[in-house]
C-alpha cells in the first residue's frame, strides 16, 4: 500500500497555489488603485500587465500582439500629434532593451474615436538578481489630469496669495541657520516697497529697520524666543522706504528641527499705529476726565467754602473801608488799616481764582468785539510789563464778535502778559494778536477744526518750557517761580473752559511760548461801548430797605452802611422775619436786599412770596457763592439782580441807587 497522505493533513501544493493566487489578485488589484497608467511587457515582447488606468487612458484593453506591431495598432504620435513615433524610440522597447526613459511627451490616438490624447511615458528596464533582462514596465501620466492638477494647484496658490494680501500682514519665513528672510502678504502697502526688493531683506537689513529706541528690546526677544524656540511677540517701530515710520506688532513661532535646534520661524508683522493712535487719544481722554474731576472737585470745594469765606470777608473789608473814610489819610492806624484790607483784597482774589479754577464763576456774558477789548484792556497791560518788554498789538480787522464776560477777558490778558513777562528776565517782547481761525487751524487738545471761532494769541521771546512743563502748566497750584499760587494759567483754563473755548500752549526751551485761545464766534452784532456819563445822581437816599441776611456780622455792615447813606432800614435775621416785618409794615417798602441762601426761605422763595402783597418791589440779591444764582451754563441767572460779596460799600450804595433807580423808571 503506498504511503498516502494521513487525514487532516493540509495540501501544501495546494495552499502554495491558493497563496500565489492570492497575491497576484493582491498586485492586481493594488495596480488598478494607481491612477497611473502601469504596462507591462516580458522580454519576448508580449504585455502581461495592463492596469484599469491603462486601459482607461488608452481606450481599450492589451491585444496579444507584438509590441512592433502596437505602435502601428495604437497610433502613437510624436508630441505634435502628427507624426508617427519611431518603433525603436518607444519607451516600451528602449525598456526591453535595457534602456531608461524619462518623461516622453506623445500623443495616443484611439481606435475607437478620433480623440487623441496627450500623454506623457516613462520606461524601465524590469532584470533579475542576475541583471539578465526580464521585460520592461512603462507608466503613462495624463497630459490633462497633470495640467488639471497644476492648475488646481496654481489657484490653490493664488487663493492662499489673495488670503494673505486681504489680511493686510507682512508675512514672513525666516531662515535661523542662513540669516535669510522670505516675505509675502502685504509688503508694498506696509513697507512702500516692492516685493521684488523687499526680498532682498536680511536679518541684519531688518534690524537696521527697526527704530533706534526699539531695537534693543526686540532683539532681546528675538534671542530669548529663538533659544527657547518659542513664542516671539513684540511692539515696535518700522521704517518704510520714505523715511517714515509705522507701528508694527510682530507675532512669530520659531521651529525646530530634528535636533532640536532652532531653524526657522514663521511669523506675519501688521501696522498698529491706528490701534496707537487710538489708545493715545484714549489715555489723552481719560487724562483729561482726571483734571475734568480734579477740577470739579476743586470746584466743589471752592463753592462749598467761598460762601461762608466771603462772608468772612466782608466785614472785614467794610469795617476797613468805614473806619479809612472816617479817619482820614493821616488818621491814627491808617497804615495798619490799609494793611489789613490788603490782606482781605488778596484772599478776596484767591477766592475768585479758586473759583475761576473750578468754573464756578458767575459770568455776564454778552456779544463783544475781541479787539475793541484789547484795546481797551492796552494802558493796564503796558503798565504791568517792564521798561526792557515791548508790547506790540497784531489785529485782524473785521474779527467779528465772541460771546464773553468783558472782565473775564481781561483776567485772561493779564495772566498770559504776567506769564510771558517773568519768562524774559533779561527782557524782549510781547505780541498779542487775534484773527479768524481757518480751515487749517486745529486743537491740539481736541483734534477738531477750528473753523468758527475766533483765535487770541499772547506770544513771547521768553526762554521757553519743555514738554514736562507744557503738559503741566495749567494744573492748579503748577508753578515754576519760586514764590506765588500757581493758580494764573489755571484760572485762564477754568475761563476759557467756561466760555466754551480751548486753550493751548507752543513752545520749546529757549524759542519762546506761544498761548493760544479759541473762543466761538458769535453771528450777533458786539454791544457799543458805553459812552461815559456824567454822575449826577447822590449815593444818598431816603428810602425803606428790607435787609434779608442770616450772617450777622455781614448784616449790621449792611445795615450801617446803608444807614449810613440815609436809608431806613428793616432788619431781619432769614426770610420767614422778612415776610412778618413786611406784613406787619403800614408803609411801602422801596426795596429788598437779600441774601440767596438762607436758612427755611431763601432769597428766591422771599421775593416771590413778598411780591404777592408788593408785586413791584425791586430786589436786590447778595451773594458769597451758590449754584442757585448761575444757569446750567454757569452764566448769571437773568431774572437775578446779583452783587457778589465781598463787594466795597461804595459798590455797595452804587448798585442800591441802581435797583431803586430801575424801579422808579
Amino acid at each position: 500500500m503506498g504511503q498516502g497522505r494521513r487525514r487532516n493533513e493540509p495540501d501544501l501544493d495546494k495552499d502554495v497555489e491558493l497563496n500565489l493566487a492570492d497575491r497576484v489578485e493582491f498586485t492586481e488589484a493594488i495596480l488598478d488603485s494607481l491612477p497611473v497608467g502601469v504596462v507591462v511587457a516580458d522580454n519576448n515582447g508580449r504585455f502581461v500587465v495592463w492596469n484599469r488606468a491603462a486601459t482607461d487612458l488608452i481606450g481599450r484593453g492589451p491585444t496579444q500582439i507584438p509590441i512592433d506591431d502596437w505602435s502601428a495598432a495604437y497610433q502613437i504620435y510624436e508630441a505634435d500629434g502628427l507624426t508617427p513615433y519611431p518603433v525603436d524610440r518607444l519607451p516600451m522597447v528602449r525598456a526591453l532593451r535595457g534602456e531608461s526613459t524619462n518623461d516622453m511627451p506623445m500623443v495616443l490616438g484611439r481606435l475607437e474615436s478620433a480623440d487623441r490624447v496627450p500623454i506623457i511615458v516613462s520606461g524601465r528596464p524590469i532584470q533579475d538578481s542576475a541583471g539578465n533582462p526580464r521585460g520592461g514596465v512603462v507608466m503613462l501620466f495624463d497630459v490633462a489630469e497633470r495640467s488639471r492638477l497644476e492648475t488646481a494647484l496654481r489657484l490653490s496658490e493664488e487663493r492662499y496669495r489673495i488670503v494673505i494680501e486681504q489680511t493686510g500682514q507682512l508675512i514672513y519665513d525666516y531662515d535661523i541657520l542662513s540669516g535669510r528672510i522670505y516675505w509675502a502678504g502685504a509688503v508694498e502697502e506696509l513697507t512702500h516697497e516692492s516685493l521684488e526688493c523687499f526680498q532682498e531683506v536680511d536679518i541684519a537689513a531688518w534690524e537696521a529697520r527697526i527704530h533706534p529706541e526699539d531695537r534693543e528690546r526686540a532683539l532681546a526677544l528675538l534671542e530669548r524666543a529663538v533659544a527657547r524656540s518659542g513664542q516671539y511677540r513684540v511692539e515696535y517701530r518700522f521704517l518704510r522706504a520714505d523715511g517714515s515710520y509705522f507701528d508694527c506688532e510682530d507675532n512669530g513661532r520659531v521651529l525646530a528641527d530634528e535636533r532640536g535646534i532652532a531653524a526657522r520661524m514663521l511669523g506675519a508683522m501688521k501696522d498698529v499705529t491706528a490701534r496707537k493712535l487710538a489708545e493715545q487719544d484714549r489715555l489723552r481722554l481719560e487724562a483729561r476726565l482726571r483734571d475734568a474731576r480734579r477740577l470739579e472737585a476743586l470746584g466743589r470745594l471752592a463753592g462749598g467754602v467761598a460762601h461762608d469765606f466771603n462772608n468772612l470777608l466782608m466785614p472785614i473789608l467794610g469795617y476797613s473801608e468805614m473806619l479809612l473814610s472816617r479817619f482820614g489819610p493821616n488818621g491814627a492806624g491808617h497804615r495798619e488799616l490799609e494793611q489789613i484790607r490788603t490782606a482781605a483784597e488778596r484772599a478776596r482774589d484767591l477766592t475768585r481764582q479758586l473759583l475761576a479754577v473750578g468754573r464756578r464763576q458767575v459770568l455776564e456774558v454778552h456779544p463783544v468785539d475781541l479787539n475793541r477789548e484789547v484795546l481797551r484792556f492796552e494802558p493796564i497791560l503796558r503798565r504791568l510789563v517792564r521798561e526792557d518788554v515791548e508790547l506790540r498789538l497784531d489785529l485782524e480787522p473785521e474779527l467779528g464778535a465772541i460771546r464773553a464776560d468783558p472782565s473775564q477777558l481781561e483776567q485772561i490778558l493779564i495772566n498770559f502778559v504776567v506769564n510771558s513777562r517773568e519768562a524774559m528776565p533779561s527782557g524782549g517782547s510781547v505780541t498779542i494778536q487775534t484773527r479768524s481761525a481757518g480751515g487749517e487751524d486745529r486743537s491740539p487738545t481736541r483734534s477738531k477744526s477750528l473753523v468758527g471761532h475766533v483765535l487770541l494769541s499772547v506770544t513771547d521771546t521768553g526762554h521757553g518750557m519743555d514738554a514736562e512743563t507744557r503738559a503741566k502748566v495749567f494744573e492748579p497750584f503748577f508753578t515754576t517761580k519760586q514764590t506765588g499760587s500757581g493758580l494764573g494759567l489755571a484760572t485762564v483754563y477754568g475761563i476759557v473752559g467756561q466760555h466754551g473755548g480751548v486753550v493751548w500752549v507752543e513752545s520749546e526751551p529757549g524759542q519762546g511760548a506761544t498761548f493760544t485761545v479759541a473762543f466761538p464766534s458769535d453771528a450777533a452784532t458786539p454791544d457799543p461801548p458805553a459812552a461815559p456819563q456824567p454822575s449826577t445822581r447822590t449815593e444818598q437816599g431816603t428810602e425803606v430797605i428790607l435787609l434779608a441776611e442770616d450772617e450777622t456780622l455781614v448784616r449790621e455792615l449792611v445795615r450801617s452802611a446803608l444807614e449810613e447813606l440815609g436809608y431806613r432800614v428793616l432788619e431781619a435775621t432769614n426770610g420767614e422775619e422778612a415776610l412778618r416785618i413786611a406784613e406787619s409794615y403800614p408803609g411801602r417798602i422801596d426795596l429788598l436786599v437779600t441774601d440767596v441762601i438762607m436758612p427755611r426761605t431763601n432769597g428766591r422763595q422771599l421775593r416771590e412770596r413778598l411780591r404777592e402783597s408788593r408785586p413791584n418791589i425791586p430786589v436786590l440779591f447778595i451773594s458769597g457763592y451758590t449754584e442757585d444764582i448761575i444757569a446750567g451754563d454757569g452764566m448769571l441767572d437773568h431774572d437775578l439782580d446779583v452783587l457778589m460779596k465781598p463787594f466795597s460799600l461804595a459798590q455797595l450804595a452804587a448798585r442800591v441807587r441802581d435797583a431803586l433807580g430801575r424801579a422808579d423808571a
